[in-house]
């Protein structure tokens, strides 16, 4: 017989619902899909919590071309250059998923008392509300790159790369800086946990702007972590 495959790519299960109609609907068809394939653990949890779905239900992260993307960022920035400490973030200008309104909130808190760049790479819907809150309030430390075919340069030379969205399915975005070797900060979205080996290979924080603002300050105000090798970064050895 034929074998049915279902991809989950995202943890906000619940969305699928309306769209299917009624709860009963949305669960009769993941019902009857034969093997549910999740893009990561927290995503096959949420099929098992809203859906009760727990047979045949594996997870598999997305793949990524390791050789490419490293060939790739040793291409140059450009007229672009790097003179204080740098965070990046590259997504898609959506408010309601990437959370870029309340990371400037804490760029304004945190600008008060330390010198950094935030690089800002990407385009999308929100772009003109998101550029329009920096202008009102003054943030010139906060850059837009616009969308690059080849952000892995700007990943590179930052300091740390900086995901502050409410949810992810498994960022594509957030692996990449880890093959190049770039450290990092995010909230706890799904795959978090799994792709910074809980906190190995970056700082993870609570998923809220005081959550974003404790652990940028803890990156600015610590020199030991500002001087540390990018080669296995570790947020442990400031204790």
């Amino acid at each position: 017989g034929v074998k049915a495959y279902g991809w989950v790519h995202n943890v906000n299960v619940e969305a699928d619902v309306p769209p299917l109609g009624t709860y009963s609907a949305a669960k009769k068809v993941y019902e009857e899909i034969q093997n549910l394939i999740c893009v990561s653990a927290k995503s096959k949890e949420k099929i098992y919590e809203v859906f009760k779905r727990e047979e045949k239900v594996y997870v598999v992260n997305n793949p990524n071309d390791t050789k490419r993307i490293r060939q790739m960022a040793g291409a140059g920035l450009g007229t672009r250059t790097k003179d204080k400490f740098t965070f990046v973030t590259v997504a898609r200008l959506d408010d309601k998923q990437k959370g870029f309104l309340r990371l400037f909130d804490v760029v304004k808190r945190l600008s008060e008392e330390f010198e950094f760049d935030l690089w800002v790479i990407g385009d999308g819907i929100d772009e003109g509300k998101i550029k329009q809150r920096t202008l009102e309030m003054r943030l010139n430390n906060v850059h837009f790159l616009g969308k690059q075919t080849n952000p892995y340069p700007y990943i590179r030379a930052a300091d740390i790369y900086l995901c502050a969205s409410y949810f992810e399915g498994f960022s594509m975005v957030m692996m990449e800086a880890i093959i190049i070797g770039t450290p990092m900060l995010t909230t706890d979205v799904s795959g978090a946990d799994e792709m910074l080996a809980n906190g190995k290979y970056g700082m993870i924080v609570e998923n809220s702007e005081q959550g974003l603002y404790e652990g940028m300050k803890k990156i600015l105000s610590s020199d030991a972590l500002l001087k540390l090798s990018r080669d296995g970064f570790n947020e442990k050895r400031l204790s």
